[in-house]
């Protein structure tokens, strides 16, 4: 009976000195277009004690099983680094791997060693691809890329303006016609002279 009192005891300590880790990271395929940032994330219950990144190639197998991996990051616990165009900030059960521009000497798997409260081993992959092509300007201009109805519609004043034109070009016809009747009544009693000499 004492003996498992003991042993009950010694696990309720251990328990809640090493508490599982849990972690939560970027799962699966990360994939971004070659330039737009990239970001791969880590989370634990335990504050982080070490954490180490190594990059494989695409197609070289299983991540989980190591092999050939390059070094990205190995780093203790917090603390921020910088290396191969990453960014890895580690703080209390937190980490975050960000990259400003992905290239593609960065496209790989990537597996994470985590050491909190146990040691985990996590991978995800990053693939950077090809920017969308833009379209090609014409070397005479840029072109409207509206539809050809949308260009004629364009170029049709709006049923606002054609209201206005309407009213102001009968207004205008009108007082032309009046300036003209009121020079033509003031100049028919004075006939004009013509002198040549």
């Amino acid at each position: 009976m004492l003996l498992w009192a003991l042993l009950l005891t010694l696990i309720s300590q251990g328990a809640g000195a090493g508490a599982w880790d849990d972690p939560v990271c970027t799962e699966g395929v990360v994939s971004v277009t070659r330039g737009a940032p990239a970001k791969m994330t880590c989370n634990i219950s335990n504050p982080f004690l070490h954490v180490s990144v190594c990059l494989r190639a695409p197609g070289w197998g299983d991540c989980q099983r190591g092999g050939d991996c390059r070094a990205v990051f190995t780093q203790a616990a917090p603390g921020c680094s910088s290396g191969g165009g990453w960014r890895l900030c580690v703080e209390g059960p937190s980490a975050r791997m960000v990259t400003e521009e992905a290239r593609d000497s960065q496209a790989g798997e990537y597996r994470w060693t985590l050491v909190g409260g146990q040691t985990e081993q996590l991978c995800t992959t990053l693939n950077v691809s090809e920017p969308p092509e833009q379209p090609s300007t014409p070397p005479w201009g840029t072109q409207d890329p509206r539809p050809a109805q949308d260009l004629h519609s364009a170029q049709d004043p709006s049923p606002g303006r054609l209201h206005v034109a309407l009213i102001l070009v009968p207004m205008l016809l009108c007082i032309l016609a009046l300036g003209g009747l009121q020079f033509w009544r003031r100049n028919l009693g004075h006939p004009m002279h013509v002198q040549f000499t």
